[in-house]
């Protein structure tokens, strides 16, 4: 992708990360941690045909292992969060809740999934977001400051000014 779409994963994987840190007492371990294209092995797609993927972040609600290339869903769970940065060659598979990213992510049991898109050109209101609810995904909706608040970690993801932001509770 471009140095922005890059930047944005890594600012987003470090944003959610330092929260998680400051969350923790010195000798706990992480609440959650991110981590970034990274393959997830164990996926599908409609068809029932493996699918491998390597999302912009995930996060799992536990430290994870730092040094492996890759994880696998039957091994270690669906990630409880999905965040996916939109670009002109991903996004509509990563909007597609029939046949693409989110269909994959829904099926394997990933909690909350979000699409962001800071520049706006390919979702205008900035974002997309679901949450799993009954095995199927439902809207997960902005508060009133365009900030899409997770169920899964005390974090919130908005857009402002081309860039995302990472909130915790106290903003």
């Amino acid at each position: 992708g471009t140095d922005r779409h890059q930047q944005t994963i890594l600012n987003l994987r470090l944003g959610i990360n330092e929260i998680a840190r400051a969350t923790a007492d010195s000798v706990a371990p992480l609440p959650w941690q991110a981590l970034s294209q990274t393959m997830l092995m164990g996926f599908s797609h409609p068809d029932g045909s493996p699918y491998t993927t390597l999302p912009d972040v995930f996060v799992y609600p536990r430290p994870m292992p730092r040094d492996r290339s890759s994880l696998s869903v039957a091994l270690e769970g669906p990630p409880c969060l999905i965040v996916e940065v939109a670009s002109d060659s991903t996004y509509g598979s990563d909007l597609d809740l029939r046949h693409g990213k989110a269909w994959s992510y829904q099926h394997e049991g990933v909690a909350e999934y979000l699409v962001i898109d800071p520049t706006r050109l390919y979702i205008v209101e900035g974002g997309r977001g679901w949450r799993l609810r009954e095995g199927h995904y439902e809207p997960w909706l902005p508060d009133t400051e365009g900030v899409w608040w997770s169920e899964e970690i005390p974090l919130g993801f908005g857009t402002a000014e081309m860039m995302i932001s990472v909130f915790d509770r106290q903003g």
